[in-house]
């Protein structure tokens, strides 16, 4: 890859005592979000790409696209990454208001992202953000169940060693957990027709979908979004009808 700029490198994430591309891939590269020039600089980046773009509804602004990478300096330890990433949030808000920007903004809850802003955290303005609930389903060969309503419990977040079970009500867990923060527009996340599943099992594969947006209503969601080529009509379509 490219060399960085100077002072760049510094402001990666500090991934066990290194600040460098984690893996070598600048995607899933993670930041040293306690800094406010880091902040400062994601905001600008999206405020003049929402000035530049009116066209556009909804802004997705995600962080980087993995797990395992968080910045682990003793100034990022003072928080969670959801607790940065909302500061972050609150930041790119005040910046699109002066901008005169009416956009509204995604966030979402994955990977790292998956444990709420801890209590006490300011609440996002819901006329701003949309929340998006990207905690996969995996195989896909069955629907969701209904989960008892009571308290699931997710693990204690601690760091790039979290362990998770991905169990049905860590998944409930999890999404209260957002809920009790957010109470605006919400959707689920999922993978329905990508990695090779457009082809094979069209008829199962549409129960699924079926049984998943039955269940919207119960998970207190809006809608769903599914990360797929759009044109996967072939045989039959009918998991897009």
């Amino acid at each position: 890859h490219t060399p960085l700029a100077p002072g760049v490198k510094e402001m990666l994430a500090k991934v066990n005592g290194i600040r460098d591309f984690r893996w070598d891939r600048p995607m899933i590269t993670s930041l040293c979000f306690s800094r406010a020039d880091v902040r400062k600089r994601m905001v600008k980046v999206i405020t003049d790409y929402s000035c530049q773009h009116p066209e556009v509804d909804f802004l997705h602004v995600w962080v980087d696209d993995g797990g395992g990478n968080k910045c682990e300096c003793a100034a990022c330890g003072k928080r969670t990454p959801s607790d940065w990433y909302v500061m972050m949030l609150h930041e790119l808000d005040r910046a699109l208001t002066a901008a005169g920007s009416k956009m509204r903004i995604v966030f979402i809850g994955y990977s790292d992202l998956l444990w709420a802003p801890k209590e006490g955290a300011a609440p996002l303005d819901p006329k701003r953000f949309s929340f998006v609930y990207a905690n996969g389903g995996g195989s896909y060969t069955a629907p969701r169940k209904p989960v008892a309503e009571t308290t699931p419990r997710v693990p204690p977040y601690e760091g790039n060693t979290t362990r998770r079970d991905r169990g049905p009500e860590e998944f409930l867990g999890f999404l209260r957990g957002w809920q009790r923060f957010f109470s605006g527009d919400s959707m689920l996340f999922e993978y329905y027709l990508g990695g090779g599943r457009q082809t094979f099992g069209q008829y199962s594969l549409a129960r699924v979908i079926h049984g998943d947006t039955r269940m919207l209503g119960d998970l207190k969601l809006d809608g769903l979004i599914s990360c797929q080529a759009s044109r996967v009509f072939f045989p039959t379509g009918l998991p897009m009808y």
